[in-house]
């Protein structure tokens, strides 16, 4: 049983790969015109609030199984921002995971969630991480366990 989740783990982490090599740009979208009327401290409330809300995937319209994979994504951005290594190590199952890097979330956008059995699913998305300059495609491997949802790994 190892051997197969292994191996569809190792599928699921090349198609990823795959696709994200055969994916295009898309134009980035333009910001807004500010109001000039609009004092600066207000602009940046507004700027902070949406900045801290872009860090985590919007849990709005979801439910089920989906709706709890998507919070554990948003709480292990959470953690590793914090920097809380011990909540954030007690999302995984324990084989795959050891230690937490120093990599801070600045943006995480949901890209697609699948499901390859009832115990076994993926959350692929889109992390802009604060030490790079580009985003790039993360994947979050979830089995199911006691009913409840945990990560087998991240890619």
């Amino acid at each position: 049983m190892n051997i197969q989740k292994a191996l569809l783990a190792s599928s699921l982490v090349l198609s990823v790969l795959l696709m994200a090599g055969c994916g295009s740009d898309e134009a980035e979208k333009a910001s807004p015109v500010q109001s000039t009327e609009q004092e600066p401290a207000q602009t940046e409330e507004k700027d902070q609030v949406k900045e801290e809300q872009s860090v985590y995937i919007d849990e709005a319209g979801y439910e089920g199984d989906e709706l709890e994979m998507i919070k554990v994504v948003n709480l292990s951005t959470k953690y590793r921002n914090e920097g809380n290594e011990e909540e954030y190590l007690k999302l995984f199952n324990g084989k795959n995971m050891n230690s937490l890097t120093s990599m801070k979330i600045e943006s995480i956008k949901l890209e697609d969630i699948s499901f390859m059995s009832d115990k076994v699913g993926t959350v692929r998305t889109e992390i802009k991480y604060d030490n790079a300059e580009e985003p790039s495609i993360a994947l979050f491997v979830f089995e199911k366990s006691n009913n409840k949802w945990i990560l087998s790994g991240t890619d």
